[in-house]
């Protein structure tokens, strides 16, 4: 049977925009379980930040971790607090890393500590908080506490991005 080369091009532009639906290549910050079931994903942009909020358990004072990606990893900026105490480190351990007075609370800056994916508890009493851009979600609204999160820079499909969101 001979098939008239006019049904091979869309046939062709059928495969390629699937191919280009389907691929992951935009840059996403996914939550997800130690599984990898993704519980929250969304768009990321070079140079955005994120942030991880929660009571300290000891002296029960909020803190909040800064963080950005480069080159594909985590790295802790900054980390914000509102007193010294037990559990709370008195120097940076970071070189070039040193302590700001802001009027609310003090903070850590130029701390740059990288890791390839972040671990997070869901504790029981801290009501530990993910903040980027406008949105704040509460990780025990993800997932029940004692469960291990791990937040990551993963890359999305076109499709990923649609249904996902």
């Amino acid at each position: 049977m001979h098939i008239p080369g006019n049904f091979w091009f869309p046939g062709i532009v059928l495969v390629l925009l699937s191919i280009g639906f389907f691929s992951p290549v935009f840059p996403s910050l996914t939550i997800e379980t130690k599984e990898g079931k993704v519980l929250y994903s969304t768009p990321w942009s070079k140079g955005d930040r994120f942030e991880l909020s929660y009571l300290h358990s000891v002296n029960k004072s909020p803190i909040t971790d800064l963080f950005t990606v480069r080159d594909g990893k985590i790295l802790l900026i900054a980390s914000r607090f509102h007193s010294f105490g037990a559990g709370v480190a008195a120097l940076p351990e970071e070189s070039g890393g040193h302590v700001r007075v802001g009027r609310e609370y003090l903070e850590y800056v130029g701390i740059e500590r990288e890791m390839p994916a972040l671990g997070v508890f869901v504790p029981r009493e801290a009501n530990t908080t993910f903040r980027y851009g406008k949105e704040a979600i509460p990780l025990n609204r993800l997932s029940p506490p004692g469960t291990l999160l791990r937040i990551r820079l993963t890359r999305q499909s076109l499709a990923a991005r649609f249904f996902l969101r």
